[in-house]
């Protein structure tokens, strides 16, 4: 951990490291480089994604943003892209080591009215200041209940455990109904 601390100093210049990582290899190469390995054993979804057996690492175009994506490929899995970023913020103790469903979940109930309601709010209203609390900024789903108690409380009232699903971008409800 402390050789990785040393070479990434901090998730800003990490990110600069591991930009310039990806882009120095040749698209569609396989290749393993222990340093990554060493690094993506920080995702916060290791088990799950069966970092401990990579058996190759590739980068490819990202299907959504076209850009050098880094993918690995994992004993009984098929290739998939991972998020590197996300082990910098484990690695320096931004983000928790282990992702959970409830996390999960919000996430992709923020983005489900991001692309309505509150985006259009937003969109409208950017840059005034609050009636309620007088901030200025994007956060107005905070006075006087959380998004987080209001997502609680409409999947109490609902009795449904919505689908989610991991977009590589994001993750999104897998039906909106």
């Amino acid at each position: 951990m402390k050789q990785l601390k040393n070479l990434y100093k901090n998730i800003t210049k990490g990110r600069k490291v591991l930009r310039k990582q990806i882009e120095q290899r040749s698209l569609n190469v396989t290749f393993l480089d222990a340093q990554l390995v060493e690094l993506l054993a920080y995702h916060p979804k290791a088990n799950e994604k069966n970092i401990a057996q990579i058996e190759y690492l590739v980068v490819r175009p990202h299907r959504v943003f076209k850009t050098p994506t880094l993918y690995i490929k994992a004993k009984g899995r098929e290739e998939e892209d991972i998020s590197a970023k996300q082990c910098l913020r484990v690695l320096f103790g931004k983000k928790a080591k282990t992702s959970t469903p409830s996390i999960d979940l919000q996430r992709a109930l923020r983005h489900a009215i991001y692309d309505g309601s509150r985006g259009s709010y937003l969109f409208k209203h950017r840059g005034e200041q609050c009636t309620l609390c007088e901030k200025t900024g994007d956060t107005v789903d905070h006075y006087p209940v959380p998004f987080s108690s209001i997502s609680k409380n409409f999947l109490t009232l609902q009795k449904c455990k919505p689908n989610i699903s991991y977009t590589g971008y994001d993750y999104v409800l897998s039906n909106t109904s």
